[in-house]
């Protein structure tokens, strides 16, 4: 969210935006958001989340249905990892479409080694540094509902889509290099996140 910098009023594109998590904290900014994802499951819990928002329904390797620069934001998270690579140039070209001049992209996306397992023990290792072992412990015990739901849903939307496997993830500038390739000149430089495991883009727009 910090990276977007996202202003009251804006239009924003959540595109692979899923149950809506995201989204929610978007539309709190004041923003007008319209999540874009391939997974009937996801959109109806989104739209629970945010009934007043829009959600379309649509295979992200298709031409999605809105008119040129629609949008003064287009964010892209831990999505096109699990699009295969032939198809990832034209959707982010579909992402310069849709952007408003001087607009912005964020995009993250998981990198290769990613294992989630590394992420639960550096957070356990800052609880315990933070809070004591035994309050970590039982901060760690509340979140493991959440994260069961959580992974619980984005397997289920996968198997829908028909991205359960051959999940392929981002090597080091390869995500860079895609926005590039895909038409953005004012790339930032790639940024690290869950402990290591995931890569981090924004992109500002033609003027």
């Amino acid at each position: 969210m910090t990276e977007m910098d996202i202003e009251k009023g804006k239009t924003v594109l959540d595109a692979g935006a899923g149950t809506g998590n995201l989204a929610v904290l978007i539309a709190q900014t004041g923003a007008e958001v319209v999540g874009l994802d391939s997974s009937e499951v996801g959109l109806e819990i989104f739209k629970k989340k945010l009934p007043e928002s829009e959600a379309i329904l649509q295979d992200i390797n298709n031409p999605i249905p809105l008119p040129d620069e629609s949008f003064d934001y287009v964010c892209c998270i831990n999505t096109l990892f699990a699009i295969d690579p032939e198809h990832r140039e034209s959707i982010c070209k579909e992402f310069y479409r849709l952007l408003k001049p001087g607009g912005k992209v964020i995009m993250t996306n998981l990198s290769v080694g990613y294992r989630p397992i590394r992420i639960y023990i550096v957070h356990m290792a800052e609880e315990v540094k933070r809070f004591g072992f035994w309050r970590a412990v039982i901060n760690l015990i509340h979140l493991v509902g959440p994260t069961i739901k959580m992974f619980y849903y984005s397997q289920k939307m996968r198997k829908e889509s028909g991205s359960s496997s051959g999940l392929r993830f981002f090597a080091s500038g390869e995500q860079g290099s895609l926005l590039i390739n895909s038409g953005f000149s004012d790339v930032s430089k790639e940024k690290k996140l869950f402990v290591g495991q995931a890569v981090l883009n924004t992109v500002l727009g033609y003027n």
